[in-house]
């Protein structure tokens, strides 16, 4: 396994190269939610009953906000923050953010044989999906919904017990121009 890295990435050098962790981060604002959600990240198309959403054999991950009407809500996700945050499509407010990890579930549905990022990157383009649904199931339209992708380098340091993260990268080119993606075009590497 080969892969082109940076100097920054090669400061704790990793005879086999780096290896490569692979997250979608998900924002929302909560005002204006009127029920908890579910924001649904899948490895191709998605069931048409929203009802199989949750259990789908292609579901990479879940972010799930729970939204209170009046009263800014909660996040319930492990993984989610709450702030205040100005400039989110929708206005800005009560922001949930959460970070769904892909890698399991590219090395389980894609067939690629490396996580490096000239091989992952095509495959989410063609095929990263998301949807929202209420918790009935009835799928909804989030305006100030952002999904980014993100990859980050990790390598073994000689001797080291634990991978140390390296420059992370930001693949906004993923998900630009769908409803709900990055609203910016241009990846930060």
């Amino acid at each position: 396994m080969s892969s082109t890295t940076s100097s920054t990435d090669t400061e704790h050098a990793d005879p086999y190269g780096p290896i490569w962790e692979w997250t979608a981060r998900v924002h929302v604002d909560k005002q204006g939610l009127n029920s908890a959600i579910s924001i649904c990240l899948f490895l191709g198309e998605q069931p048409a009953d929203p009802k199989d959403w949750l259990l789908a054999p292609n579901l990479a991950g879940a972010h799930h906000v729970l939204a209170n009407p009046g009263h800014g809500g909660r996040t319930v996700s492990g993984y989610g923050t709450r702030r205040s945050q100005a400039g989110i499509r929708g206005g800005g407010g009560d922001i949930a953010e959460g970070f769904v990890h892909l890698n399991q579930a590219i090395a389980k549905h894609s067939g690629l044989n490396s996580l490096n990022p000239e091989v992952v990157v095509p495959y989410l383009e063609k095929e990263l999906e998301w949807r929202v649904q209420k918790a009935d199931t009835t799928p909804i339209e989030v305006e100030s919904l952002e999904i980014v992708v993100f990859a980050t380098p990790l390598t073994y340091p000689p001797g080291g017990m634990f991978p140390v993260p390296g420059k992370r990268r930001q693949y906004n080119h993923i998900t630009y121009g769908k409803p709900g993606g990055s609203r910016d075009s241009e990846d930060k590497l």
